[in-house]
């Protein structure tokens, strides 16, 4: 009995030491992106420094970098002991989830085509606009505990709007908490299941005829386009209750690692196109 005692004991003890560590990096963390995204991003919306767009890489700009930079640095001066995946940081290989039990992962800079301004030619080529900016670009950050999502913050600074999830215990699903607040509305998150009707989100310029055949299938009552990986806040903010994606499409884990937690967080699930869980413990694309 004392062997079980002392057993429930420990893991009592490490979950509340879970819950405090996650108290600070929610804090720091949404410090840090607040920062990141009114200090260094919302300044220069549609017109930023050296905006390109790459065929092998797709659009990019200084801003990028440079709010990568900051994130990265004011991550590991707050919290030295956890592992840092980072979108602009990342060549390949081994990368900073090994051997941590706790590692962030940021995508310093999402849909960086709306932050600059995408426009498309006859040809069909893509090219920076800023007069086609759209405020649908922002920050995502998610935290891992063993290798499961288990916090995630999103931000829009051009619309103001912050979503938030978080679960304290990691084998407790009732244990998730989080909050979507904006300039008109603060409500806890929550996916919209009372309604019979679909409201799909799809990418604003990847689609395809097999996508195409499901969104037929569906006959859903409205298609919401958006470009970027935030699409998912939509469902947790039940603004939607599905977002499709290409069946090709290949996703990074700065990608999702945010936006499923905070998907959970609202009674939601989130998965890759044929219903399998998201592997945050192997190869960077899933």
């Amino acid at each position: 009995e004392s062997t079980i005692f002392i057993y429930y004991l420990r893991v009592k003890t490490n979950m509340v030491d879970l819950r405090k560590e996650l108290t600070a990096l929610e804090a720091g963390l949404k410090e840090i992106v607040l920062e990141a995204g009114n200090g260094i991003l919302l300044p220069n919306w549609g017109r930023a420094t050296s905006p390109r767009y790459e065929e092998t890489h797709g659009f990019a700009c200084q801003e990028d970098i440079q709010s990568s930079d900051f994130i990265y640095r004011s991550i590991l001066r707050k919290f030295p002991h956890v592992g840092v995946l980072d979108e602009e940081r990342f060549k390949g290989g081994l990368d900073e989830r090994a051997g941590k039990e706790l590692c962030v992962i940021v995508d310093p800079l999402d849909s960086t085509s709306s932050y600059v301004g995408m426009g498309i030619d006859k040809e069909g080529k893509r090219y920076v606009n800023p007069e086609k900016k759209t405020p649908d670009w922002g920050l995502i950050v998610g935290v891992t505990y063993q290798n499961q999502p288990i916090l995630g913050i999103s931000y829009k600074p051009a619309k103001g709007e912050i979503a938030y999830g978080r679960q304290d215990d990691p084998d407790d699903p009732s244990s998730w908490n989080g909050y979507l607040s904006n300039p008109i509305m603060f409500s806890p998150l929550s996916v919209n299941s009372k309604s019979d009707e679909v409201d799909i989100v799809v990418s604003r310029h990847r689609g395809g005829e097999k996508l195409q055949r499901i969104i037929d299938q569906l006959s859903p009552r409205s298609i919401t386009r958006m470009s970027g990986s935030l699409r998912p806040v939509e469902v947790a903010a039940g603004r939607a209750n599905m977002v499709l994606v290409t069946p090709s499409s290949k996703t990074n884990l700065w990608d999702i690692c945010g936006t499923e937690a905070i998907v959970r967080c609202a009674g939601g699930l989130m998965t890759d196109v044929y219903g399998e869980d998201f592997d945050y413990n192997g190869d960077v694309v899933n």
